[in-house]
């Protein structure tokens, strides 16, 4: 019996662990997948193949048609294409079927672990939960207790499921997806661009981390304008911004950065630089400052933290150059492209310049029609193109008629297959207001009430009856708590972990508020 006593913690520990482990497939990539999943998530698939592109997915094939089988959809799993968002405890990972119209055709969710597990068991694979995600369009908001359904007491678990799946799902798309996708060339309101716009014009570049520990992305813009800017972070975070520029005794371009995923730490102000040509701008630490959390603007919605990045001003910003981050010895050097919209007019008039010349069968010169009709916004500028033969003297003489450059401007072709222009970019609060399940909200505000008034009164009947309905309220139909589990995820996920749920967070300040006030907590 000595024996068997000594060993009970160890074999209580194993038994827990056990029951704690996440049911499903973890940890894997879509390569790895058995084809009895693929084929829940892509019914329609008679065969699988797998693609190692940027991001790995699997194809699904249908037989039949002139070729003998044809494309019907895109299997991926939401870890393949980071960051992850983070749930109660955890990244949540699911295997996501997509069609070529871009909607969903099926959801298994792969591996998730949430401490709430522990009372509420294995809640995002209830049987109906995963399956409600079929059908739905990747241009939909997937907004908890809107377009995607709730699960009360889980709401941040369920939040994160269904960013992941859609974000993972139109990046998807952006790749894979036969689409137009926006016209190249500078766009004169870059307010009204939806963020994937911003994204697939390059106005916004992202590049993504990675190391043993997780995952963080990277987005870098720069701040063409005040107003702009103000659109990016909001009007108070860009002024300090602005603030910080103005002070500098050198000229300097302004970019914003923003930071998402579950390891921000990947993220540090030194190893930064600007290539050009031959030369090379180093951008020392103390000309990158953060801004914050997410506190205002489009990247409230989409990043964790905000900040600014001064460039040298004798950055020329009308022509293309690279960003360079040095993580140092032990990390790879990661670099890319970046082109303003001045730099992408002025490839644009090129390029524009260069199909009209290419038009003609030689290379032309060009000269302004003599006694042509004065410039004017209204009047297209006549040319008079000479074309020189190689191998004859007679010149060939034609009119051609070019826009004038302030009325170049890029075709606003909207693509038919994937379509974010009339997605509504709703701020933090909105988000919150729409997502909250408000009888919740009105039933714990009654019983948090009533629990006050128990401490007050100091009654019996009263202190019974307030016993009574948060056993059988708390305990047993909704479950809300505080633990120790809630203070660990809050360090791990930053304050927006209590921001994101509405019933937690009034939990959690009326718990602070009696427990400060009365130095008690009910």
């Amino acid at each position: 019996l000595g024996r068997f006593l000594k060993r009970l913690p160890l074999v209580l520990l194993l038994g827990s662990s056990l029951v704690l482990v996440p049911l499903g497939l973890s940890g894997q990539g879509v390569s790895e997948v058995s084809e009895r999943l693929l084929k829940e998530v892509l019914p329609r698939a008679d065969r699988f193949a797998v693609v190692n592109g940027d991001i790995p997915v699997v194809e699904g094939y249908r037989f039949g048609g002139e070729t003998g089988e044809r494309v019907v959809g895109y299997v991926f799993v939401t870890s393949d294409v980071p960051p992850e968002p983070f749930g109660y405890s955890g990244p949540v990972q699911a295997l996501v079927g997509m069609d070529l119209e871009g909607s969903l055709t099926g959801v298994r969710v792969m591996d998730y672990w949430e401490s709430i597990q522990e009372s509420m068991g294995d809640f995002l694979r209830r049987p109906g939960f995963q399956e409600h995600f079929s059908g739905k369009h990747i241009g939909d908001a997937f907004r908890v207790y809107g377009d995607v359904q709730g699960i009360s007491q889980a709401t941040i678990s369920v939040r994160a499921l269904s960013r992941g799946v859609r974000d993972s799902a139109r990046r998807v798309a952006l790749v894979y997806l036969e689409n137009e996708g926006p016209a190249p060339g500078p766009v004169e309101d870059l307010e009204s661009l939806p963020w994937f716009d911003m994204l697939q014009r390059g106005v916004i570049e992202s590049i993504v981390l990675n190391d043993d520990t997780g995952t963080a992305e990277i987005f870098l813009a720069y701040a063409e304008n005040d107003e702009f800017g103000q659109f990016l972070v909001g009007e108070e975070r860009f002024e300090r911004a602005r603030t910080r520029m103005d002070r500098r005794e050198e000229e300097g371009h302004l970019m914003i950065y923003g930071v998402e995923g579950p390891r921000l730490r990947l993220f540090v102000r030194e190893g930064w630089s600007v290539l050009q040509g031959e030369d090379t701008f180093a951008v020392t630490p103390r000309e990158i400052a953060s801004l914050g959390l997410d506190g205002g603007g489009v990247m409230e919605e989409r990043v964790v933290l905000t900040g600014s990045m001064i460039i040298d001003g004798n950055i020329d910003v009308t022509k293309a150059f690279t960003m360079l981050y040095d993580r140092g010895p032990d990390a790879e050097a990661i670099s890319f492209e970046y082109l303003t919209q001045s730099a992408q007019l002025a490839d644009f008039d090129v390029e524009e310049l260069e199909n009209v010349q290419a038009a003609v069968v030689e290379t032309p010169t060009v000269t302004e029609v003599a006694g042509g009709p004065s410039s004017s916004d209204s009047e297209p500028l006549k040319m008079e193109i000479t074309v020189q033969q190689e191998n004859d003297t007679a010149e060939v003489s034609a009119i051609a008629e070019m826009p004038s450059r302030d009325l170049v401007e890029s075709p606003q072709t909207e693509s038919a297959l994937v379509d974010f222009s009339e997605l509504h970019e709703e701020t933090y609060v909105e988000r919150i207001l729409s997502e909250t399940s408000w009888d919740r909200v009105w039933k714990l505000m009654g019983l948090l009430s009533l629990a006050l008034l128990a401490f007050l009164v100091k009654k019996f009947w009263v202190r019974t009856a307030s016993l009574a309905l948060t056993l059988i309220y708390l305990g047993f139909l909704d479950g809300g708590f505080l633990s120790v589990s809630h203070i660990t995820s809050g360090i791990w996920v930053g304050p927006s972990f209590y921001l994101s749920d509405l019933p937690l967070l009034i939990l959690v300040v009326f718990t602070v508020l009696t427990t400060v006030l009365w130095g008690r907590v009910f």
